[in-house]
């Protein structure tokens, strides 16, 4: 069944109608408990880093929820940046705090330095596309991201490292069962601090870690 956001054309996250295209995932609520996360835990002024931004949900959202904060929306996809690009034309007020940039994870920022990281990155393993037939309607490349399904965390947290200032944050979006896998990376790469939360089906949805 294809997504009604697909058909429609748009689906509200947070208090933002955003443009959905097949070219980028549908905005889920799950997914509003890490930018809750985000909006609580950054400090003030924070530069963020969004990392594979989509429809530019995360970046957006965190944006319009904190009006002190600065993000930059990293995407590889030309066609999803394209979504996000024109979601963001479409809320003016955000336009001076949040960029856009097509880069694969940091490497358009590697010279920066940022107080958070955030990330809902692929976690799905290829079993769950036979699982889950409906998901074949969005694009693979940002559900799907190996056999253990944490390989893309791995990646966040450690390009992370190389841009985050001191004590800086890592935000990550997880799927059902992997927190604890999660939680052993942002361990076994240094992080501090460690923490989650539940979305409100009681699964732990949002990880975060903070370096030292």
């Amino acid at each position: 069944m294809v997504p009604v956001a697909y058909i429609t054309g748009s689906r509200a996250f947070g208090r933002l109608d955003l443009e959905v295209t097949p070219d980028v995932l549908v905005p889920r609520p799950d997914t509003e408990v890490v930018v809750d996360v985000v909006v609580e835990l950054a400090p003030q002024g924070a530069a963020i880093a969004d990392w594979g931004t989509g429809s530019g949900a995360i970046a957006l959202s965190v944006a319009d929820l904190r009006a002190d904060v600065a993000v930059v929306a990293l995407e590889r996809s030309p066609e999803a940046l394209a979504v996000a690009r024109r979601n963001l034309a479409a809320h003016p007020p955000l336009g001076t705090r949040v960029r856009m940039l097509e880069s694969d994870g940091m490497a358009a920022v590697a010279g920066e330095r940022f107080d958070v990281v955030v990330s809902n990155p692929p976690y799905l393993v290829p079993e769950d596309l036979d699982a889950f037939p409906a998901l074949r309607h969005e694009p693979v490349a940002a559900l799907v991201a190996g056999p253990l399904g944490t390989e893309d965390h791995e990646r966040v947290i450690h390009e992370a490292m190389a841009v985050l200032a001191p004590g800086g944050l890592v935000v990550l979006e997880a799927g059902e069962g992997q927190a604890e896998a999660v939680a052993g990376i942002f361990t076994a790469a240094g992080f501090a601090d460690l923490g989650s939360r539940a979305d409100l089906a009681g699964i732990p949805r949002a990880i975060w870690g903070r370096m030292p």
